[in-house]
């Protein structure tokens, strides 16, 4: 007579495939996809094949890490620490290369859990060659992408320096395959994987300039401090060149809103989240959603909840996006939580942890009050989410 756990095993091998596809439907967390994959030979074989397309899906949507670096010792480690939750400190082994921990100063955000650094190379002693490296902090995997800019002597500086770069954003996780990536400032630079150069735009308007750039439903869509909406499209010219041009989708106003951001919600909504600062010590949010589809010409139309959903900014950060329900205790529905370095603490303030300096904190924003409270975070923090990945370094 069969064992009780064959007969265990044998039932949930023989569920029908559009019955195990349905289950991997319903999934909302990586941790329940991999724990879906190891019931059985068969449901392994599933997952397998719905890897890239539920990776995909869930990228920017799952309640995400903070980087925790201590430069001097060369150790970084993984932490959570949300309003209202117990902190607690992960203790995953990251595979992130000494050299890279004391070049923080030169890391420029994180986009789908992936970390960005300017990589400088001197070049027969007087010219500097302007790299850019992809690194992910939990499996090591290690992009080091095309040249992107040459700063000779006496010339205006490139695009990587203060007048010209603001923040980098990838189409995807790297790791699933083909990916694009976008430089954005004062110029737009672009690359797709496997091409040799980066197209570039012209220099922007300051005024017009995207302070915020995201890859949504194959487009590139882009937001400023006006409230200006655009699109990226790309021409080529008769040389065979290709340029980036600027598409208005909205017109800017003539009055500055506030830091503007955007973040595609798990329904596939696209928002458009502005911070502003108005005589208070805690900020204000204004949220509008993108709408397109309804035969009428491009508009915002201002939201006074998200859905259910908690949204997560910083200055360096691609923005994630969570269905609250799925993460019970630790994040509170139609919130905005923005974790950003209080400047004034970080001249004033003595190192108080051997991390360093205790001067990020978090806003938390209910949208449906307007109520804001400011979290001081008790330790020392990059401004770097990490997003949770399939596979988790060893402890």
């Amino acid at each position: 007579m069969a064992k009780s756990s064959d007969l265990s095993s044998s039932n949930w091998e023989c569920l029908p495939d559009d019955l195990i596809s349905s289950i991997i439907e319903k999934l909302v967390r990586l941790s329940d996809f991999i724990q879906f994959s190891i019931v059985c030979k068969s449901w392994n074989s599933m997952a397998s094949n719905h890897r890239i397309q539920k990776l995909n899906q869930l990228s920017n949507h799952q309640l995400p890490w903070q980087f925790m670096c201590n430069r001097d010792e060369k150790v970084a480690s993984l932490c959570n620490y949300l309003p209202n939750t117990s902190p607690k400190i992960f203790n995953f082994q990251l595979r992130i290369p000494s050299r890279y921990i004391t070049m923080m100063r030169h890391c420029y955000g994180s986009s789908h859990g992936w970390l960005v650094f300017r990589d400088d190379m001197e070049y027969r002693y007087t010219t500097e060659l302007v790299f850019l490296v992809l690194l992910n902090p939990l499996s090591g995997a290690i992009f080091r992408l095309p040249l992107l800019a040459t700063r000779l002597p006496n010339r205006p500086r490139s695009i990587l320096y203060a007048d010209g770069f603001g923040s980098v954003v990838l189409s995807r996780d790297p790791s699933l395959g083909s990916f694009e990536v976008l430089i954005f400032g004062a110029y737009v630079a672009h690359l797709k994987f496997g091409d040799k150069f980066w197209t570039l735009s012209e220099r922007l308007k300051d005024f017009y300039s995207p302070q915020s750039l995201i890859f949504y439903k194959d487009r590139i869509i882009g937001a400023c401090n006006y409230g200006g909406i655009m699109c990226l499209d790309f021409t080529t010219g008769v040389n065979g060149s290709r340029r980036i041009e600027l598409r208005k989708i909205i017109p800017k106003q003539d009055v500055f809103i506030g830091d503007c951001f955007l973040s595609e919600t798990t329904f596939g909504d696209l928002l458009v989240v502005y911070r502003y600062i108005n005589g208070e010590k805690c900020g204000k949010y204004k949220v509008s959603k993108l709408i397109e589809s309804d035969g009428q010409l491009p508009r915002l139309v201002p939201v006074n909840n998200l859905d259910g959903h908690s949204i997560f900014l910083s200055e360096q950060n691609h923005s994630i996006s969570v269905l609250a329900s799925n993460y019970a205790g630790y994040c509170r529905p139609n919130s905005i939580y923005y974790q950003y370095r209080n400047r004034q603490m970080s001249c004033m303030m003595k190192p108080r942890t051997p991390n360093g300096f205790c001067d990020v904190e978090m806003e938390e924003f209910y949208l449906e009050d307007q109520s804001c409270q400011k979290h001081r975070i008790p330790v020392s923090l990059e401004l770097f989410w990490i997003v949770p990945s399939m596979t988790l370094p060893p402890a």
